[in-house]
């Protein structure tokens, strides 16, 4: 199950990660650009959003209906399985996919605190989704998908704190 999981995280982390990280550079450029002159960088902020959202939404969305076929024809049928992990994970990794770029708001507005505290709180999020787990003895993909969505809705939060940031308001 692990090696499953961890091929489908691997498989969809590798593409986001190369091109968040493009994005991310510029990004940060832009950003720190826009404070410099404006105190704010919300404009910035909101246009790198929306063009990841852009681009996110349509590949992730085709990504999702046909990640299982894929992976059962590029690792062979017995690794189905990974593909319907990588599809329970796909709305996660669409939403990593966006936030992921534009977090370097935190060292544009110099907010490492904001972002250490977030990520304090990820770690407690996902072993208290660990532990809940375990106690209610959830399925894997059970597990999974409640994974999935209480990390979506912490990186939701992430956005609102960073939109907040970005407007030099925090």
């Amino acid at each position: 199950t692990l090696g499953f999981y961890s091929l489908g995280q691997r498989v969809l982390g590798m593409p986001t990660s190369l091109i968040g990280t493009s994005i991310s550079q510029v990004f940060f450029q832009a950003a720190t650009e826009e404070k410099q002159k404006t105190g704010k960088a919300i404009n910035t902020f909101d246009s790198t959003v929306k063009k990841l959202v852009l681009i996110g939404v349509p590949c992730f969305t085709i990504l999702f209906f046909v990640v299982e076929h894929l992976f059962a024809i590029v690792f062979g049928e017995n690794w189905r399985i990974a593909g319907t992990y990588a599809k329970i994970l796909m709305p996660l990794f669409a939403v990593q996919f966006v936030m992921s770029s534009v977090s370097n708001i935190n060292n544009v507005f110099e907010k490492q605190k904001v972002a250490l505290s977030w990520q304090v709180i990820l770690l407690v999020l996902s072993l208290a989704v660990v532990v809940f787990a375990n106690m209610t003895n959830l399925s894997f993909i059970n597990f999974l998908m409640f994974f999935s969505f209480v990390i979506c809705a912490h990186y939701l939060f992430l956005y609102l704190i960073m939109r907040v940031i970005s407007r030099g308001k925090l």
